[in-house]
């Protein structure tokens, strides 16, 4: 049996003596946004691990959590808010293309972070089809705004992160 042991930077705070509240405020809030800063690498991350633990896949979810909007967006280019009705448990979303939410998500003062998530309609396709939505959904968020970007792939067993704009190079941001 193979034991795997995570382990976590830890980092202490020091306060120095005077510190007004607002400074304590803004320590913690650096401390807080270096701990979220974290990329994620590109891959396919499991749910559920070989030896029946959570996998990895449970890291993606909870950054995914830290996120100032998370979109789904389909083969036909349709994005989904997270808008529509709910009947019997069942929420029926509301597509909208692009143009129709640029203004709005122009408008949104929170954007340090977005996550957007590939159906499968389109991860099933070639390669080439998938890395051409991408570029276009990388440029879509960065034009409208967002400083992070990180695009998530449907799967069966778990989530493939196929870019997270914080982990590319420099020059290529």
């Amino acid at each position: 049996m193979i034991i795997r042991q995570r382990v976590r930077r830890v980092s202490l705070l020091v306060v120095p003596r005077g510190t007004s509240l607002l400074g304590l405020m803004l320590m913690l809030l650096f401390q807080g946004a270096a701990l979220f800063a974290e990329p994620l690498a590109p891959g396919f991350y499991p749910v559920i691990s070989e030896d029946g633990t959570s996998g990895a896949g449970m890291r993606v979810f909870e950054a995914e959590r830290k996120a100032d909007r998370v979109l789904n967006v389909d083969f036909a280019r349709d994005f989904d808010l997270g808008l529509g009705k709910v009947e019997n448990g069942i929420r029926f979303p509301v597509r909208y293309k692009f143009d129709e939410i640029k203004d709005f998500l122009s408008a949104e003062r929170h954007k340090e972070f977005v996550v957007v998530r590939f159906d499968k309609s389109i991860m099933w396709n070639e390669k080439v089809v998938v890395q051409d939505r991408l570029s276009e959904v990388v440029s879509q968020m960065k034009g409208v705004g967002y400083k992070r970007v990180v695009v998530l792939g449907a799967h069966a067993s778990g989530v493939h992160v196929l870019i997270d704009t914080d982990s590319e190079p420099r020059g290529k941001r």
